[in-house]
């Protein structure tokens, strides 16, 4: 054999090297998108039926609070956040309300519809006796689950 062919062969079984690694290394970058994905993919129910619909319950709430009269406005708020603390503290963990997660999504489903259906409320006072109603019977025997909440929040940083 010459030279020559000598020093093709181990260029070409360096470029063979430095492929393998950069396989390898497109295969980890492909790992851990997937695991990304799948992750952000099992969030979907959680925003969907747990977030969404509280979010739009807090702006409810507080579109309500702002056109109350001044009188009213220190107990609509106490009562409010009493009720939403509740609520909060039935819901369960987050892990639950993932699409992998221990809740059905018949029941994720019924929350966020329920909740979704009380925000409709014109009147501050049916928007409570209906979270009472949700938090009471809806979520009663359905949500649990030990929450995650570690020290109590309230909703508008009292």
């Amino acid at each position: 054999m010459r030279f020559e062919d000598i020093d093709c062969v181990q260029q070409l079984e360096r470029e063979v090297q430095e492929l393998a690694a950069q396989n390898h290394e497109v295969e980890k970058h492909h790992e851990s998108m997937n695991c990304f994905w799948n992750n952000a993919q099992n969030l979907t129910e959680l925003w969907l039926y747990r977030t969404v619909p509280r979010l739009d319950l807090y702006k409810e709430l507080h579109s309500q609070l702002e056109d109350a009269p001044q009188e009213d406005l220190l107990v609509n708020i106490c009562g409010a956040n009493q009720w939403l603390e509740d609520l909060e503290s039935k819901l369960g963990s987050l892990e639950a309300w993932r699409n992998d997660g221990a809740l059905r999504v018949e029941d994720k489903k019924m929350f966020g519809k329920a909740v979704n259906e009380l925000c409709r409320e014109r009147e501050f006072g049916d928007i409570i006796a209906k979270l009472e109603d949700v938090t009471t019977r809806h979520i009663g025997g359905l949500l649990k689950f030990p929450a995650i909440a570690t020290e109590p929040q309230t909703v508008f940083g009292t």
